[in-house]
């Protein structure tokens, strides 16, 4: 049985607020004109301001959706999981800290978000681990390049885009 354990395009636990701050804004600024008549701007202004942030987030989920549809650039690997060490700069050899992990002989390089396309490519999996070692895991990972510059040098980093992770039971 395969069950789906991560998937970036999930609801986060902020946009869940985001959607009861704004209901509640919403309902706060209706009481509000109608016992008095006038528009509680300051209300109104922070119901926008949720709105949008969610409307951003999702829209950011939606991406990653539609990454993951279009296999032909998905990368799946299968095999047993393994959460490695955390390298830190002084050890990395292209000087920036990395969590490894490994699926069978596979390491892959987890970097910190400030290296990644986006955070939502592995939430919280490069600080803490909830999979247990030896799982039977399969990854669909989408590679991204960038360039960055240490010591004068212009550097390309390949980094791992992690869309969603299936373990077999």
């Amino acid at each position: 049985m395969i069950t789906t354990i991560f998937e970036s395009s999930d609801w986060l636990q902020y946009e869940r607020l985001l959607v009861i701050l704004t209901s509640l804004f919403i309902i706060c600024s209706i009481f509000n004109y109608r016992n008095t008549k006038k528009f509680p701007w300051k209300i109104l202004s922070l119901t926008a301001i949720a709105a949008s942030t969610l409307i951003t987030s999702r829209i950011s989920a939606l991406e990653f959706n539609s990454m993951l549809a279009d296999l032909r650039n998905i990368e799946v690997i299968n095999g047993l999981f393994h959460h490695g060490e955390y390298r830190f700069t002084d050890i990395a050899s292209d000087s920036i800290d990395y969590r490894e992990i490994r699926l069978n002989d596979r390491m892959i390089k987890l970097y910190h978000s400030g290296y990644m396309y986006s955070s939502r490519c592995y939430r919280k999996f490069f600080s803490s681990n909830n999979i247990a070692e030896s799982s039977n895991l399969r990854m669909h990972i989408y590679w991204f390049e960038h360039n960055y510059i240490f010591n004068e040098k212009n550097h390309k980093l390949k980094t791992p885009c992690i869309l969603k992770i299936e373990q077999r039971t």
